[in-house]
């Protein structure tokens, strides 16, 4: 058993989330109970993963996509009153790390895809967001595109979405998991081979073509799996609690 407020303060403190401003609150959403025998991480809070999470004996759940958001209503409606009702039932706390485990230099989805993509990571900011660098550089000898796109649809479960129009060996790459289409001007900027985030967007198409970029769309949901599996795994190596990752598939 771990003390669940030196979970969270460990979890605050070691993703640094007072650097970031972020779409929502970072940390404690929900309180529940004082003790923590067994954290539950998912991506996206949803009455499934809540439900899942109480099936498994979880007393913590850690999310990246979290309950609350600055854009959507902060009223107790129907959909979050079941949600919330599981925690309550269950004593459950919830805690959601968004952009600060985007960016995190460790453990954070945008370090893990590019090393598990197979680059070097580069110590160059990329993904920029309210002056602070939210994505991630990688580099390699040469990477088939290919190779690249088998490595990413293995890991992450996912079929991606990929526009070759860039060189077939890549050398350069950058990462913005999740809604990270914006940041496909920012590595044209930067004359990078490769482009890689989760979700697509319009314009994108021809941007990429007629910059010679390529493109992978891996979808929001499944570009944003690694960093919330990781923390999970740093809170039960510090405090020797049990950790289960949920993984409520979102195709989107």
């Amino acid at each position: 058993m771990a003390n669940r407020d030196d979970i969270l303060n460990f979890c605050d403190s070691y993703l640094q989330i007072e650097k970031y401003r972020d779409y929502g609150p970072k940390g404690l959403q929900f309180l529940g109970k004082a003790e923590v025998k067994k954290v539950v991480t998912g991506v996206s809070v949803s009455l499934d993963l809540f439900t899942a999470a109480a099936a498994a004996g979880a007393d913590m759940v850690l999310v990246h996509h979290g309950e609350y958001w600055q854009n959507l209503s902060q009223k107790v409606g129907v959909i979050r009153k079941r949600r919330l009702q599981v925690l309550f039932q269950h004593d459950m706390t919830l805690a959601g790390y968004h952009l600060p485990l985007d960016a995190h230099r460790e453990i954070g989805n945008n370090v893990l895809l590019v090393k598990q993509a197979g680059f070097d990571l580069d110590e160059q900011p990329f993904g920029i967001f309210d002056s602070m660098p939210i994505g991630a550089r990688g580099s390699s000898k040469g990477l088939k595109l290919t190779d690249v796109v088998e490595r990413l649809e293995k890991l992450l479960g996912t079929r991606a979405l990929v526009f070759s129009f860039g060189p077939q060996t890549v050398k350069t790459a950058g990462f913005i998991s999740g809604g990270g289409a914006e940041g496909l001007l920012e590595a044209i900027d930067q004359g990078l081979d490769l482009f890689v985030t989760g979700e697509s967007k319009e314009q994108s198409f021809h941007l990429a073509k007629e910059a010679g970029i390529n493109l992978i769309y891996a979808h929001h949901y499944n570009s944003e799996k690694l960093g919330i599996q990781a923390l999970g795994e740093k809170v039960k190596e510090k405090f020797g609690v049990e950790h289960e990752f949920i993984d409520i598939p979102c195709p989107l």
